[in-house]
């Protein structure tokens, strides 16, 4: 029986609520002093260095993720540029990109305008440039359905005054 008309407390459940107490804390203070992402510009800007650090160093997996699956480019598609970039490699070839301006061409698309070129670096002859080079980032998700995810900024085409021809033949 229960004195002054209170019900008796049962402490078997008290550590669930202790333990859920402490989690919400710590989930509070986890979201209050997270940082905010930079601003997608930003991002674009990074990814896109960051594709050619990746491929001057022959990282084919950080590179091959920057690119999207949905990749064109006057005759390039993924697979044929992944070919190509190996076979550059092989050759030697390194490339400088310098941003010029970055601009949002869509609601989750931007628009790098850049000079981008490429160089022997056995002869240190140049085999190709552009200095109007655009290429379109898209944000894509690994979720779609869930916007909140963070997603990564690939690049879904290039295209400028002369893209250098798709084949991959010796």
């Amino acid at each position: 029986m229960s004195r002054g008309g209170t019900n008796p407390v049962d402490w078997r459940r008290k550590p669930i609520y202790l333990a859920a107490g402490i989690g919400l804390v710590l989930l509070g203070v986890v979201v209050a002093t997270r940082k905010p992402p930079p601003p997608p510009k930003t991002l674009v800007e990074q990814q896109a260095v960051s594709l050619v650090r990746a491929f001057n160093q022959a990282d084919n997996r950080g590179l091959l993720n920057t690119i999207s699956p949905d990749f064109v480019a006057g005759g390039w598609t993924k697979p044929r540029l992944q070919l190509a970039l190996m076979r550059w490699k092989r050759q030697g070839i390194q490339a400088t990109l310098q941003p010029v301006s970055i601009t949002a061409s869509g609601t989750n698309e931007y628009t790098v305008t850049a000079n981008l070129q490429a160089r022997d670096m056995r002869t240190q002859e140049g085999v190709w440039s552009s200095p109007e080079t655009y290429m379109v980032f898209r944000l894509e998700r690994p979720t779609p359905d869930i916007p909140f995810l963070p997603g990564t900024w690939r690049i879904i085409s290039i295209s400028g005054s002369s893209l250098p021809d798709a084949s991959v033949a010796e």
